[in-house]
């Protein structure tokens, strides 16, 4: 296994870039670049390396740089002694990291990525499901509500588009869907979302009004870090690859 690829399966075992570099036996600066080789390739994310360092750790930056100030000028240097003195304990290069990567723009693009490549796969997953039931014909009429089908027809009409009326389904059409349908459902979603219906539309109930601040950001406070946390623990709860959708 080439280096880059080492370091980004240890990232994924939840090592952190420090800890990366003591398992390989090389600095935390080369850990770093061969991770952002495997994010120029698409095998990991800038996110997935700032989450790599642990949340007390983050929490405890976060209080020193607040209580440093001056965020465009400090040093790691400079905050970990600031910590020091305050009686925490933080390792320079843990910091030099996550100062580099903290940015709101590094966390909301990749959040956007995550949200959105969710909500296509639900629906591309919630068609093939009802197509599987109903057949290419009917499943629209058959499988999805009439009056969700009936707001999906004038927001089409409104908006002049020439994309199918499903398109016009929102993640919180999909989950009413979901529950509408559940006998269709469950046989053909993993075990795990099969025996847990009211958890499964919890999470999408969850998951809604954090899309909705993420996709417009001037409307609504920005998402947290634990909002953070929940997407990407719903994208790998959610194991829309494994839905069967065949007949």
């Amino acid at each position: 296994m080439a280096r880059p690829q080492e370091a980004a399966s240890l990232l994924r075992e939840g090592l952190s870039p420090r800890q990366i570099a003591d398992s390989m036996g090389i600095t935390t600066a080369s850990v770093v670049g061969y991770l952002y080789l495997e994010v120029g390739k698409g095998s990991i994310t800038r996110s997935d390396i700032l989450f790599s360092i642990g949340q007390e750790t983050r929490e405890a930056i976060e209080l020193t740089l607040l209580e440093v100030g001056r965020l465009d000028h400090v040093r790691s240097i400079d905050v970990c002694r600031f910590a020091a003195s305050r009686g925490r304990d933080l390792i320079r290069d843990d910091v030099e990291v996550y100062m580099d990567l903290r940015d709101a723009r590094v966390a909301l693009g990749d959040m956007y990525e995550l949200l959105r490549a969710i909500e296509v796969d639900l629906h591309n997953a919630v068609e093939g499901v009802l197509t599987a039931e109903y057949g290419p014909a009917d499943w629209w009429t058959k499988g999805v509500p009439e009056d969700i089908r009936a707001t999906c027809a004038a927001n089409r009409e409104r908006d002049s588009g020439k994309a199918r009326v499903y398109c016009y389904t929102k993640l919180i059409d999909l989950k009413r869907i979901l529950d509408s349908r559940w006998g269709v459902f469950k046989p053909r979603l993993p075990k795990k979302l099969a025996d847990d219906k009211v958890g499964l539309l919890a999470a999408l109930d969850k998951m809604n009004p954090i899309r909705n601040s993420v996709m417009h950001p001037v409307r609504d406070q920005p998402p947290s870090e634990s909002d953070f946390e929940f997407v990407r623990t719903l994208a790998g709860y959610l194991r829309l690859a494994q839905w069967n959708v065949s007949k």
